[in-house]
């Protein structure tokens, strides 16, 4: 779909619960309130490859809308959402393939595709990605996500721990159902006290079983096809998030970013992030250098 530019305005509800403390009141801990959801984003989401919404390259290059792109050495913290991870069945090999690919990625040649990409005074695209360890989060996934998904990555990750130069991708257990999406990511603008962060975050179903958000041919690379599918949109996001974090930077005049002009697209072998590493069935990107996707 285009690119939405509208704002949702979210709230955070806390709940107060009254505590009887056996301890002096000099003792008691003062709980800790939730920071508060500004503003987000309308997401900007990637397509499922059935037919008739499959987006295929195109002679136009991404343009610059003068907004930011995220420069600085960026950190992945993958949170895991919904009472299925705490299921191994369920889990299997998904949470392996993703950290394995956030992993991988910082430094390698797939990475430096989006280094091309630069904002207002020339500071270009970062192509270094560290990650921090995974959150489990086995609460109950809401049917309805959206401002929600920005309330679970604050409700998981300290606001002091926050970073304006982190990404936040959330894995849910929620099936996709009749959507036209695989994953979607967005940015919210998120405050506790007098200080604000801008949170760059991104959305994923389950894709177990689910053709529609699967790549026709996997790879023989020792993961399950759910997995391979959850890597694949990972890319595509991380790759989006990094060059148009909050959808004023980087697209083509369709309102596509760098991983939609290559949604579907991919080459015979994978793509080998690092030296000695597993081949990952991952899409093209957008290189506006040769204005056609690369891997």
């Amino acid at each position: 779909m285009g690119k939405a530019k509208q704002l949702l305005a979210g709230v955070v509800s806390v709940a107060l619960i009254s505590l009887t403390v056996v301890a002096t009141p000099a003792l008691a801990a003062k709980p800790e309130a939730l920071p508060t959801v500004a503003s987000v984003h309308a997401p900007h989401m990637y397509p499922t490859n059935d037919a008739s919404r499959l987006r295929t390259t195109s002679s136009a290059n991404l343009t610059y809308h003068n907004g930011p792109v995220m420069t600085a050495p960026a950190t992945s913290t993958a949170i895991y959402w919904g009472s299925s991870w705490a299921n191994s069945t369920f889990t299997a090999d998904k949470t392996s393939g993703i950290n394995g690919f956030y992993a991988q990625y910082g430094g390698s040649k797939y990475a430096a595709i989006q280094a091309q990409y630069s904002q207002l005074g020339g500071a270009k695209v970062t192509s270094s990605l560290s990650v921090a360890s995974a959150v489990t989060d086995t609460a109950t996934t809401p049917s309805s996500v959206n401002t929600a998904v920005l309330n679970e990555v604050i409700s998981q990750i300290p606001f002091s721990a926050l970073s304006n130069d982190g990404y936040y991708p959330v894995y849910t257990d929620l099936p996709r159902g009749t959507a036209g999406y695989c994953a979607w990511h967005s940015m919210g603008s998120v405050t506790s006290g007098t200080v604000t962060k801008r949170i760059k975050f991104a959305f994923f179903f389950n894709l177990d079983g689910d053709t529609g958000c699967t790549p026709q041919v996997l790879l023989n690379n020792g993961y399950s096809a759910g997995a391979q599918a959850l890597v694949n949109v990972s890319a595509h996001e991380l790759a989006e998030t990094l060059t148009d974090p909050e959808l004023t930077a980087w697209f083509d005049s369709r309102g596509y970013e760098n991983g939609d002009k290559c949604a579907w697209q991919f080459n015979s072998t994978g793509v080998t992030l690092q030296p000695g590493s597993n081949p990952l069935q991952l899409q093209g990107e957008w290189n506006n250098s040769i204005t056609a996707c690369s891997w």
